[in-house]
């Protein structure tokens, strides 16, 4: 679930700042920048993993991963491996590793619970943002909106918005973002324990980087 919040946290940065402000003008990129993940969340710059401590972890997983292929300890626990190996990857720029392991976790819910299954895809299309790879990213998103919608989720809807506005400001289109910023907006507001949450993790993402 933190993994969830920290996503959907970089997306609704970007939308209270369209909302707030506006259409940018003079067709200036809005936005920008990598998104980040939350596999070294930290207090401060001092405790974010350098890159030999993610090398570690990393090491550490990929051999948690090897050893549990041969166990076959149950689909929650794959799923758990996966999703912090593909963090890991990510924080360490990675990201063709990451995009591997998150579509193995992503094929494993299919057959899973439906709202960890929109999570995991929508944390793909910040990968895929990362890459470069907007069509992928917004296919992603329209994926993720699909199971939302069709679970009756609301705020899972709202969020999932955000993530394509944030696909939009990124191909400058910022009239359809400023569409999805306002909707979304329309729903979170009526909802302040997520948007509390989703501050508390915006909070911390100051402190995140992706480690070369």
């Amino acid at each position: 679930m933190h993994r969830f919040f920290t996503t959907m946290s970089i997306a609704l940065m970007t939308v209270v700042v369209i909302g707030l402000a506006g259409v940018p003008a003079n067709g200036q990129q809005a936005g920008g920048g990598a998104p980040q993940t939350a596999a070294g969340l930290g207090g401060s710059d001092a405790v974010f993993p350098d890159k030999p401590e993610l090398l570690r972890r990393i090491a550490l997983y990929e051999a948690a991963e090897r050893s549990a292929e041969r166990a076959h300890p149950g689909m929650e626990s794959m799923v758990r491996i996966y999703s912090n190996l593909a963090a890991l990857y990510e924080d360490a720029c990675m990201y063709s590793r990451s995009e591997e392991v998150m579509h193995r976790e992503i094929a494993m819910l299919r057959s899973g619970p439906q709202d960890e299954l929109a999570d995991a895809i929508g944390h793909l299309a910040v990968l895929h943002i990362a890459m470069g790879e907007m069509r992928q990213a917004e296919k992603d998103d329209f994926e993720a909106l699909r199971i939302r919608e069709s679970m009756g989720d609301p705020v899972g809807v709202a969020l999932t918005w955000t993530g394509l506005a944030d696909v939009d400001i990124k191909q400058r289109h910022y009239k359809q973002a400023l569409d999805y910023a306002q909707r979304a907006m329309a729903v979170l507001a009526e909802n302040p324990k997520v948007m509390w949450q989703i501050g508390l993790w915006s909070g911390r993402l100051w402190h995140m980087r992706c480690v070369d």
